[in-house]
C-alpha cells in the first residue's frame, strides 16, 4: 500500500461563483424542448434523444438516447427527483455491444444553492474472455456545507485487483484562505496484492515527488486565479493573444509563390485519368470526368486521405479560381476560392446520422496573401452547436521580420459561458496557447528558411497537399501527432 499526503493553502473559492456556474446549466436543462418525438433544437429535431415516459424533469421521467457510435449503444436516464430548492436525483444506464455501466447523481441544495454532490457508478463487460475481471466501481463526493470551511472532495475506485482513493479536506485557516490536505492511497487486492505492494514500494519516491509537484502546481495556479474570479465577467467571450516575430519574405517572393502554385497545377499531366507523379501514373489523384481544369472537371483524391475526396472545378480563370470538394459520404464538404490576392475557404462537417443538428461544424478561412506586410492576413471562424471560435492573425513590420499577433476568441452559448470561463481560468490554457503559437512560428521560419525558390516551394507544397494529405492536416495552431496524416477533410480531429 502507498499513501501520499500534501498540505497546501488555497484561496477561498467564492460561493457565488459556484452558483453562477451551476445555475445557468440547470436553467438550460429545464428549458430543453424534449418530448416523445425527440429533442427540438430550433427547427431541427433529434429523434435519437427523446422522452419516453412522464413529463420533462418530473419524478419518474425517463429518457432514451441512442449513442452516435459505430457500435451503437443506448443510454437511459431516469429522474428520481428534481427540486432545485432541495435535491436532484438522477439514475442512468448505458449499454452497448459487450459493455454495460450504471451511474447515479445525487445533489443536495438549500435555497437553490448547491451543498453536496455525490456520483456513483459501476462498469462491467458483458462479452469476451475474462469478462469477470473487466469490471469496477467508483464513487465521488463533494461536500460544500455552508462554506465556512473548505469543501471536502473524495474519489474512490474499486477493482477486483486494486483499490485507489483520493481525498481533499481542510478548514478555514485565516480570512480568505483554506488549509487543504490532499491524501492519495492505493493498494492491490487478491492475488496481485503482494506484486502491487512491491511495485508501489519501488516507485514510492518517484510517486511522492510527482504527487508533490502536481499538488503544488495546482495550488499555485488556484491561488493566482481564484482571488480574481469575483472581478471576472463570466459571461464575456474569452480571448487569448500572443505576439511572435517571424522571418519576413518580400512581396515579390509571395507573388512568385502564388504564381508558382497556379503554374504547377496547370502543368499537371494525366495518363489514362491518373496523375503522373515522379514519372509514373499514381492513383493518389485521378481525373474522373472532363478535361483538366475545365469547368466541371472532377477529381478523386484517395491514397493520402482517410475518406476519399472528390474535387470539382467550378471556375479556373485568370482572375478567379474556385474548387469545391466533398467526401463520398457527404459528411464533409467545402470550397476553395481565390480572387487576386484574396483566398477564402469554406467547409462544413456533418454530425453522425440522426445527430446532425447537434454535431454540425461550419468553418471559413479568409486570407490575404498581401496582408503579411501590414494588416490581417488570416482569419478563421468556426461555428458549432456550443458556440463560435475565431482565430485571427494580424501583422506589422518588426526590426527582424514581421510581428504576428495570434488572437483566439471563444464565445460559448450563454448557459455554458460561466463554466467555460472558470475551467479555462483554472487550466493553464494561456501557456498552452503561447506554446502552440511558438510552434507555428517555428514551422514558418523553417519553411521560409528552406524555401529559396518560390516556384519550387509552391510545387513542394502542392505535392504535400495531394499525395501526403497536408490539406487535411492544415492547422495554424496544433502540435503534430502521428495520426495527423489521416485526419478527415477540414482538419477536424475527432
Amino acid at each position: 500500500m502507498v499513501r501520499l499526503r500534501r498540505d497546501v493553502r488555497l484561496a477561498v473559492f467564492p460561493e457565488e461563483v459556484l452558483n453562477d456556474v451551476v445555475r445557468p446549466i440547470l436553467d438550460a436543462a429545464e428549458g430543453l424542448a424534449i418530448g416523445g418525438d425527440g429533442l427540438h433544437l430550433g427547427d431541427a429535431v433529434i429523434a435519437k434523444a427523446r422522452l419516453v415516459q412522464g413529463r420533462h424533469l418530473v419524478a419518474g421521467a425517463r429518457y432514451r438516447v441512442e449513442v452516435p457510435e459505430v457500435d451503437g449503444g443506448v443510454v437511459e436516464i431516469v429522474v428520481e427527483s428534481w427540486d432545485r430548492a432541495r435535491r436532484i436525483r438522477l439514475n442512468g444506464t448505458f449499454e452497448m455491444d459487450g459493455h454495460a455501466a450504471t451511474a447515479a447523481l445525487h445533489a443536495d441544495l438549500t435555497g437553490r444553492r448547491i451543498r453536496a454532490v455525490r456520483l456513483t457508478g459501476e462498469y462491467r463487460a458483458t462479452k469476451g474472455r475474462l469478462r469477470f475481471l473487466r469490471r469496477g466501481s467508483w464513487e465521488a463526493d463533494a461536500r460544500f456545507g455552508d462554506w465556512t470551511d473548505a469543501p471536502t472532495v473524495s474519489l474512490r475506485v474499486l477493482h477486483r485487483f486494486g483499490v485507489a482513493g483520493a481525498r481533499v479536506e481542510g478548514k478555514a485557516e485565516r480570512r480568505g484562505h483554506w488549509k487543504a490536505r490532499t491524501v492519495v492511497d492505493a493498494r492491490g487486492r487478491g492475488v496481485l496484492r503482494p506484486f502491487a505492494a512491491l511495485g508501489l514500494l519501488i516507485a514510492r519516491r518517484k510517486l511522492r515527488d510527482g504527487f508533490a509537484e502536481g499538488v503544488d502546481g495546482f495550488a499555485a495556479r488556484w491561488n493566482e486565479v481564484v482571488p480574481r474570479l469575483d472581478e471576472r465577467d463570466l459571461r464575456a467571450p474569452l480571448a487569448a493573444s500572443h505576439t511572435v516575430t517571424v522571418r519576413a519574405v518580400e512581396r515579390e517572393w509571395i507573388d512568385g509563390f502564388v504564381a508558382g502554385l497556379r503554374a504547377a497545377v496547370e502543368g499537371f499531366e494525366f495518363k489514362r485519368g491518373r496523375l503522373v507523379h515522379d514519372g509514373a501514373p499514381t492513383d493518389d489523384v485521378r481525373l474522373v470526368e472532363g478535361k483538366h481544369l475545365a469547368r466541371g472537371a472532377r477529381y478523386r483524391l484517395s491514397a493520402a486521405h482517410r475518406d476519399q475526396v472528390e474535387a470539382t472545378v467550378a471556375a479556373w480563370d485568370t482572375d478567379r479560381v474556385r474548387v469545391e470538394f466533398r467526401t463520398d459520404d457527404g459528411a464533409r464538404a467545402g470550397s476553395f476560392e481565390s480572387r487576386g490576392a484574396s483566398v477564402r475557404v469554406e467547409y462544413v462537417s456533418r454530425g453522425p446520422d440522426g445527430w446532425e443538428a447537434l454535431g454540425d461544424v461550419t468553418g471559413e478561412i479568409d486570407a490575404d496573401v498581401h496582408g503579411w506586410t501590414s494588416g490581417t492576413p488570416v482569419t478563421r471562424r468556426l461555428a458549432h452547436v456550443f458556440g463560435t471560435e475565431v482565430l485571427s492573425l494580424t501583422c506589422a513590420p518588426a526590426e527582424n521580420g514581421w510581428a504576428v499577433t495570434f488572437t483566439e476568441t471563444h464565445a460559448p452559448l450563454e448557459w455554458l459561458r460561466p463554466l467555460y470561463s472558470v475551467a479555462i481560468a483554472l487550466a493553464p490554457t494561456e501557456e498552452a496557447f503561447r506554446e502552440l503559437v511558438a510552434i507555428a512560428a517555428g514551422r514558418w521560419d523553417r519553411a521560409v528558411g528552406e524555401a529559396v525558390d518560390p516556384a519550387g516551394a509552391a510545387a513542394e507544397l502542392l505535392d504535400a497537399v495531394l499525395t501526403r494529405g497536408l490539406l487535411e492536416n492544415f492547422r495554424l495552431l496544433g502540435i503534430p501527432r502521428e495520426h495527423h496524416q489521416e485526419m478527415p477533410l477540414g482538419g477536424m480531429d475527432p
